[in-house]
């Protein structure tokens, strides 16, 4: 199979710049601007403390959150967490399904607030180390 590379040159010494991008794969340009025009996905942090896209016909939020902190978002408001993870929110009918991972493939605890309540999970240990956990927020 034919192999690309690709990459986005940041210029000499870039500092406290900025930029977003979507990867989508599109058959041609007639795609790609129709894409352009209507992209369903929205960011809504790009910090050095966190990375947050919604995708808001959906209903999803997804973070990377690289220490504790929060993010105010113009659907889900604000979305706090008091320890690094991933996460993701997404709208199941009236509930709301939070899932939530360590990234550095360890074990411990995140308190998560969202939607006006607040959540403990607890990450696994072990083997499954890394592996998602998830819960749900009633409304």
């Amino acid at each position: 199979m034919p192999i690309f590379s690709l990459w986005v040159n940041h210029g000499t010494r870039p500092q406290g710049g900025s930029y977003a991008y979507v990867v989508t794969p599109r058959p041609d340009a007639a795609a790609v601007e129709a894409y352009a025009g209507d992209v369903p996905v929205r960011a809504v942090a790009n910090t050095p403390s966190v990375q947050a896209v919604e995708q808001v016909r959906e209903g999803v939020l997804q973070a990377a959150f690289y220490q504790a902190g929060q993010l105010a978002s113009p659907t889900w408001g604000t979305v706090a967490v008091d320890a690094p993870c991933l996460l993701m929110l997404k709208k199941e009918g009236g509930d709301v399904a939070v899932s939530a991972c360590n990234p550095e493939n360890r074990g411990g605890r995140v308190t998560v607030r969202a939607c006006g309540q607040e959540l403990a999970l607890a990450f696994p240990e072990g083997g499954s180390a890394g592996a998602s956990v998830r819960a749900t927020l009633e409304k």
